[in-house]
């Protein structure tokens, strides 16, 4: 009919009712107590359709309380709606038995807290439909095992705070996500495999890939972030897949991310820092932006165990490395070219001190000295590039062997390099490829002794050589380039 019927209802209250649900297929029970609504009128009365209707809903689900209210217009143009929703100690892993997929891991427990409050109006046709968000949403008690009951990830919690977000629209804003005491086991086993490969949902067969995302899209998609710290993380990590095992603990890790926005020309700074169970520190810290691709920073390493990562180099090498901490320093930069990415250092420093090298087979070290200093150093990927300010050692000591057979047994460090012929199928040449420039703007050597036994004599003899200092000024690999050397020594 052309008029529709008019009906005006009001005062419907529901009081303490409740609701109890078995869901047989799914072996799950689902109770609602305290069960109270509340809706003053509800009318399509024309003098009434611009009057808010304010319902009201409350109620315990699964022991888990449920609150919304706000007010609404259902038969105005407009639809103008606002409920406020609050939601709290929701138990997510009580509902996965309803999840889709299967998971390779086990929610031991997640609770989730909402205070937010969701607003819809129906503009006229040339703008659409507008749906706003905002509040606080809390993420707690995250725990999270393998499927051998070993723990993978525990978050004591997660506090999101959302300032006006227009989903309808692409546009993303968060006021602060603060992501308190996290902790992460990686264990990688003999064959590679990581044990976090199990948060990823158990692998289907190969699908279609989707049309990729219109470049209008993506550009309408708006991210802001005005804070993101992570405080007290922790990562233990431990790999089985070398000949030793390696074990390290990330503890504390400390994260502090500003103004994240991924809008054209928008910086955002970054800060993180972290310690390592053997005092090694690492901080970085610069700022980046995402539309265009550009990062600026800076890398701080203080106290490095060089011994501690040898299951990741000891196959290159024919000797041990006993001893040694390095420190090193650099800024860092990247910016998305037009044909490829400028990628380089500056400024970067580093100093190894206390280095002791021995060799397998052997008691005494082969090589000791109590500092290598490298300042003032620039590297350009792209232009390849290396520039050395100078480079610092002193108080070395070297003792080596001249074989029977006229070998050097420094020459047996290093494992058989693989034949010419294989180094060519490997990596053809390519005579038109830039060649590296690299030069040195400063070398000293100072105060070291080495040590030659030569058996190859018919008498073996022992070559001593002490305080040898050697300075270089200049030197590069460029074309005609010339450099100055100076070199002193006392012979036996």
């Amino acid at each position: 009919k052309p008029k529709p019927l008019r009906f005006s209802l009001n005062n419907i209250r529901i009081e303490n009712g409740s609701i109890d649900f078995w869901d047989g297929p799914k072996q799950t029970k689902h109770t609602v107590r305290e069960l109270n609504i509340g809706l003053p009128f509800l009318s399509n009365v024309p003098a009434q359709i611009n009057v808010f209707v304010h319902p009201v809903f409350s109620a315990k689900v699964n022991e888990t309380p449920y609150a919304i209210q706000g007010e609404t217009k259902p038969f105005a143009d407009s639809l103008e709606t606002t409920f406020d929703i609050n939601i709290k100690d929701f138990d997510i892993p009580y509902y996965f038995a309803y999840f889709p997929l299967k998971l390779n891991f086990k929610i031991v427990s997640a609770y989730l807290d909402a205070q937010t409050k969701v607003s819809f109006i129906q503009h006229k046709k040339d703008k659409g439909p507008s749906v706003t968000v905002s509040g606080n949403v809390s993420l707690k008690k995250v725990a999270l095992d393998d499927v051998k009951n070993n723990p993978l990830f525990r978050l004591p919690l997660v506090e999101i705070g959302i300032a006006p977000t227009e989903p309808l629209k692409k546009i993303f804003h968060l006021s602060k996500v603060s992501i308190q005491s996290p902790e992460l086991e990686v264990q990688r086993n003999s064959k590679g495999d990581l044990n976090i490969e199990s948060l990823l949902l158990e692998k289907r067969e190969a699908q279609p890939s989707p049309a990729p995302e219109k470049k209008e899209d993506q550009a309408n998609l708006s991210i802001d972030v005005d804070e993101m710290q992570l405080t007290g993380g922790k990562i233990s990590f431990s790999d089985l897949s070398r000949k030793k095992p390696f074990k390290t603990i990330l503890d504390p890790i400390e994260l502090k991310v500003d103004h994240f926005s991924n809008g054209k020309e928008k910086k955002t700074n970054y800060l993180l820092s972290l310690k390592t169970e053997a005092n090694e520190t690492i901080k970085l810290e610069g700022d980046l932006s995402v539309d265009p691709m550009r990062v600026d920073g800076g890398i701080e390493v203080k106290s490095a165990v060089v011994e501690k990562y040898s299951p990741y180099y000891m196959d290159s090498i024919l000797f041990d490395i006993e001893d040694g901490r390095l420190d090193f320093s650099t800024r860092y930069k990247y910016e998305k070219g037009e044909k490829e990415p400028i990628i380089s250092l500056s400024g970067m420093s580093a100093n190894l001190g206390s280095l002791r090298l021995k060799k397998r087979d052997e008691k005494e070290d082969f090589f000791k000295v109590s500092v290598i200093s490298l300042k003032d150093t620039q590297l350009n990927l792209t232009w390849k590039e290396l520039k050395l300010g100078s480079f610092f050692t002193e108080k070395g000591m070297l003792t080596f062997n001249r074989l029977s057979n006229g070998e050097f047994d420094l020459e047996k460090l290093f494992p058989p390099s693989p034949a010419k012929q294989e180094q060519a199928k490997q990596a053809p040449s390519k005579e038109s490829e830039k060649p590296w420039l690299v030069t040195v703007g400063q070398i000293l050597l100072d105060q070291y002794t080495v040590k030659m036994n030569d058996q190859k004599t018919s008498v073996p003899i022992t070559l001593l050589g002490e305080k040898i200092r050697l300075t270089g000024e200049n030197l590069s690999t460029a074309k005609n380039a010339s450099a100055k050397m100076s070199l002193s020594f006392l012979l036996d």
